[in-house]
This record gives C-alpha cells, structure tokens and sequence, in this order.
C-alpha cells in the first residue's frame, strides 16, 4: 500500500493567543515534532495549513480548501490532493505522538481497516487519525462542510486502537498546556531539576491593600484572584473584581456586577458512575501531578459529567480559588458543579469550598473528620474516589 503522511496545523489557536505552532518546546518548534517523527518514514511529508503559510521550509503545504474549517477541512484537502491507498493524519499540537503509533496505524490499514484512532483509558481522541482511501467518499458530495470527524468515522466504523500512555496523547490548546509539556519533556537544566515544583509568591491587593501574600503556580491568575477574594469573604455577591497585574503583584479592584453562585438550597447528587467517570476524566488530565509528583489538581465538573475547567497548583487550595474564579468569570452556577480535587479535603478546603457555593466535592486522597463535620454541617455532599480497590461515595448532608 502507498501511503501519505500529513500533518494538520491550520487552526486559530485561539485559545493558545498566538501561533503556537511557531512556539518552542525545548529547543524545536512545536511543529516539528510531528514534522521530525513523519521524515522518519522516507518519503514526501505534508501539513495542511491555512491559506498564507509559508512556515514548513521544504515540506509540501497542502492549503485547507476552507480556511479554518477544522481539521476535517484539512483531511479533505490532502485527500482530494494527493491519492493514496492510506493516509496518516498527525496533529501539529501533540508532540508526544511517537512512531509506535504511526506503525500500529499503518498495520492496521494495512489489514482492511477504513479508519484507525486512539483511546487511553476510555478517552478517544480524533488525531492521530488512519484512513483508507474508502473514506473519500465521504466527501464527494459536501466537501468538509460536516466538521465533525466523528461524524466521518461513524459512517465507515473504526478501529479503535488501546494505548497505555494517554501522555502520548496530550495536546497543546494554551499556554499553561506548553508549560507542561515542557514539564512531561523534562526540558530542565539537569535531571534533578526535572522534578522540582515551582512556585512563585504573589502578592494580592485589594484596592490598594494587600490582602494575602500566596505560593502559587503562575497560571490562572485572574481566576485565582477572584476565587480567593470571593470564598475568602473579601468580596460579595454583587461584586466584581478587575485585576491589573505587575511582575509578582496582582491589584484588584471592586466593580458592580452580581456573580451566579451555588443556591444553597441545591443538592447536586451526582451518581456513583458519574464520579468514577469524572475522576477518570480528572486523572488523565493532570499531567503535572502524574510526570512530577507535587502538584495538586483540581476540576470543575457539569451537572452531566462533563469537563469544564480543570488546573494544577503548589496549592491544593489554589486549585480550589482557581476553580470558583472561572466558575465567577464564566457565569456557571457554583451550586449545579462537582468539585475535584486530587488532594486531601482538610477543614479549610471545605470551608472554601462552602464559601464558595459549591455543593459536591469529591476528594482522589482523602477527608478530614472536621472536613466531614462542615460538610454536614452546611449540606454539602462529599465523596472520596482513589481507584476501582478503594472507592468510597458519602452523601454528607445533601439527603438530610
């Protein structure tokens, strides 16, 4: 079989806030590390990209048919270039995809398959992506105007292949996801380095008066402002606050506008398979405490088990600022989310969390009995969830 090797890169990166593409991870751009592993193969490598690269040197571009119409407007352009009987399809953000990968691939088109992806842990991802020929018929009739690549795939059946490292699959949406794959790299001046956890001390001003002196990791900053000075009690329902930041301080200041926080009267029960699901979600997407060791990690999670915002700190208490920030910024109801942490819950975490509005957390370490007490005291459901041995769901005080 003749195949074709591609790598997709014509994005916004909108969330990144610049071409990431260009941006380096180690001492390469994040754009040849596809680009590297595919030349390994012998023969000519494209990137689809947008109209008005000229980024790849001598790599062919194969310019997307629609401009930012997704990646499934860049496997229909390769495909409607360039005929082959098979087509590996690499992502130009995942730079841990490795050419056991590309193999297994390979070998599976080679066998008959239509179309071939990747699943760790019960997580699919739609890149690194295999497709027959076969596929192309998918498009003759409404070019890339369906985006979905699941839809695509639906129409023909996959084979989906398990991987054990989902790290392998990790990609680069923003800038705190650059941080740590460089962290995943080990891209420090020594090994020992590698595994040291870096903090910074910032300083927060509330109108002018400092309020809190916190060890933090500097991501997520304008959501850990508001979160902290909101389930510190330092601010209020109507309040908003704007934040100006200079070198290791960050001045906020109170503007008038009414957050949607957690009405107490609300008991989110989430199921016993609605936890486990999350902290499978919530594990494969703390790379920092997974790769080193010493971050915590904390999430937010939808009434129906979706993830809607999830970060790392020094501070498991951070993790929990962070979280009500984005919650307060976004316009989510603090009292219709689960809470997850990968830390132990201690009095203070839940008297945070409380503050905060939240009415369900669930902890992958453990919980205090004061912890349980405030829980109680206040409504709060709690959980614990370690792994499928040690699995504990406690409804503390959400059933009365």
């Amino acid at each position: 079989m003749r195949f074709v090797y591609c790598v997709l890169a014509g994005g916004r990166s909108y969330r990144f806030g610049g071409d990431k593409r260009l941006s380096l991870l180690g001492n390469r751009r994040l754009i040849d590390y596809p680009i590297t592993l595919l030349n390994r193969y012998g023969v000519p490598v494209y990137v689809s990209g947008r109209f008005n690269d000229e980024l790849f040197g001598d790599i062919e571009l194969i310019r997307d048919e629609e401009p930012f119409g997704g990646p499934l407007c860049g496997v229909y352009s390769v495909m409607k270039k360039v005929e082959a009987d098979g087509y590996v399809f690499l992502s130009g953000d995942m730079p841990f995809v490795n050419k056991n990968m590309v193999d297994a691939i390979v070998e599976t088109l080679e066998s008959g398959s239509s179309a071939v992806m990747f699943e760790c842990e019960g997580n699919w991802t739609p890149l690194p992506l295999g497709l027959s020929r076969r596929v192309f018929e998918f498009f003759k009739y409404q070019g890339c105007g369906n985006r979905r690549i699941k839809e695509l795939i639906d129409s023909f059946g996959v084979d989906v292949l398990k991987w054990k490292t989902c790290t392998n699959l990790f990609n680069i949406n923003t800038k705190y996801d650059l941080t740590v794959a460089s962290v995943i790299l080990g891209g420090a001046d020594s090994a020992f380095e590698r595994f040291l956890v870096y903090e910074k001390q910032m300083d927060i001003y509330l109108n002018n008066k400092k309020v809190a002196a916190l060890n933090v990791t500097p991501v997520f900053l304008k959501e850990l402002v508001h979160g902290y000075l909101y389930s510190s009690g330092y601010v209020g329902l109507n309040d908003e606050v704007s934040m100006v930041q200079e070198g290791l301080k960050l001045y906020a200041e109170v503007v008038p506008k009414a957050y949607i926080v957690g009405d107490k009267a609300v008991s989110l029960r989430p199921s016993v398979e609605m936890i486990k699901n999350a902290m499978i979600v919530f594990n494969n997407n703390i790379y920092l405490h997974s790769a080193v060791g010493g971050y915590h990690g904390g999430a937010l999670f939808s009434e129906d088990g979706k993830l809607l915002f999830v970060n790392e700190d020094v501070s498991k208490y951070n993790t929990i600022d962070k979280c009500v920030g984005y919650a307060l910024l976004n316009g989510i109801d603090l009292g219709k989310v689960l809470f997850v942490t990968s830390g132990r819950l201690t009095s203070l975490s839940m008297k945070k969390i409380v503050n905060s509005g939240i009415r369900f957390a669930v902890s992958g370490s453990n919980i205090t009995k004061e912890a349980f007490d405030v829980a109680v005291g206040n409504g709060v459901g709690l959980g614990r969830y370690v792994n499928k041995k040690r699995e504990e769901i406690i409804y503390g005080g959400t059933d009365g």
